[in-house]
């Protein structure tokens, strides 16, 4: 595994007298040429698509949500529980692999200077509230009920720290 400190600096500097038509193919792969990316570009095919997955699920739990609040059917508070817990289970899955991006990256895996992963894991504590929430009480109607607008407010205040404060502010 190539770190970045260890990239031959000539070979990249060599790429400077090259066609420009050339710079987009090196060793049968199609993205432009960086060390950095030879190590994390692959990290795209899981990273990626478990944020998809988690968001996708998300809004479908919010949707089961609001058909519990409306219909009051328990069917709907289950579906809504289970789309939360495999989406927090891909958001965790979805940091993690950040994190293994990351080390390739800034050589570390956890930066407190990085936003995107610090509202991350405050969106992720967030949901995993909802699990703690619903584990305190009883009443199987009662949690349904807090659970379902607990789990509404927690979608919206996902948005915000995962596509709004990340993009305000400056990332590494």
């Amino acid at each position: 595994v190539l770190q970045q400190q260890e990239v031959n600096r000539s070979a990249i500097d060599s790429r400077a007298f090259e066609k420009p038509s050339e710079l987009h193919v090196r060793s049968q792969f199609t993205f432009p040429f960086r060390a950095i990316l030879y190590e994390t570009i692959r990290n795209t095919y899981y990273h990626v698509p478990l944020w998809i997955a988690m968001m996708i699920l998300f809004i479908a739990s919010v949707i089961q949500s609001f058909k519990y609040l409306y219909g009051g059917k328990p069917e709907n508070d289950w579906k809504a529980l289970s789309l939360t817990t495999i989406g927090t289970l891909y958001g965790l899955m979805g940091l993690a692999t950040g994190m293994i991006w990351a080390k390739h990256t800034w050589g570390t895996y956890w930066t407190w200077e990085e936003v995107k992963l610090n509202m991350t894991a405050i969106a992720l504590l967030i949901y995993l509230a909802y699990f703690i929430l619903r584990g305190s009480m009883d009443d199987e109607e009662k949690r349904g009920r807090i659970s379902a607008v607990y789990n509404i407010f927690a979608f919206a205040a996902l948005i915000p720290l995962l596509y709004v404060v990340p993009r305000m502010t400056s990332s590494l």
